[in-house]
C-alpha cells in the first residue's frame, strides 16, 4: 500500500494501535515466558493477562479523579 494514498492513514493507525498493545503484552507483562506448560493453561494465562491489560486501560475512566 502506497503511503501517499488516503487509504494508508487509517490502515497504519489501526496497525500502530495493535503493535502497541502487543508490545505492552510481551514486555510490560512478561508474556514471553510462561509459568505453565501446555496449551490450555498457557492460553488461560494469556487470556487473564489480556483482561488485566483491559482493566488497566479502563481504570482511569471509572474513577472520578484519574491520576
Amino acid at each position: 500500500m502506497d503511503r501517499t494514498t488516503c487509504q494508508w492513514r487509517p490502515f497504519y493507525a489501526t496497525r500502530s494501535g495493535v503493535e502497541g498493545t502487543i508490545y505492552e503484552f510481551t514486555n510490560g507483562h512478561q508474556a514471553r515466558r510462561s509459568c505453565y506448560h501446555g496449551c490450555r493453561t498457557r492460553h488461560v494465562q494469556h487470556a487473564l493477562t489480556g483482561i488485566a491489560i483491559n482493566m488497566e486501560c479502563l481504570a482511569p475512566r471509572a474513577t472520578r479523579h484519574p491520576h
